[in-house]
């Protein structure tokens, strides 16, 4: 998804709503912060593990160092949290 998808899908919707997302083991959590220009390396999680993606971690990670230039990426981060409130 990219900032123009999630903006049109954002407009549709009453502005007043609260922006929340999924807490770590349950529950959900306010949307504490935006971080712009995060670079992430595609994919990571299908070559980090042998045997196929670990189902604990996300997609997308912090770009290793032999990342080819192709699988990065610059992003947007959403946090949200207990541990992402001190980043505010």
């Amino acid at each position: 998804m990219t900032v123009g998808d999630l903006i049109e899908r954002l407009n549709k919707l009453d502005h007043t709503r609260r922006v929340i997302l999924q807490g770590f083991e349950g529950g959900f959590d306010d949307l504490c912060n935006i971080d712009d220009w995060v670079q992430i390396e595609l994919d990571w999680n299908e070559k980090k593990h042998v045997g196929g993606p670990a189902w604990y971690f996300g997609l997308h990670g912090g770009p290793d160092s032999d990342a080819p230039s192709e699988k990065l990426c610059t992003t947007v981060l959403l946090w949200s949290g207990r541990g992402s409130r001190d980043r505010m």
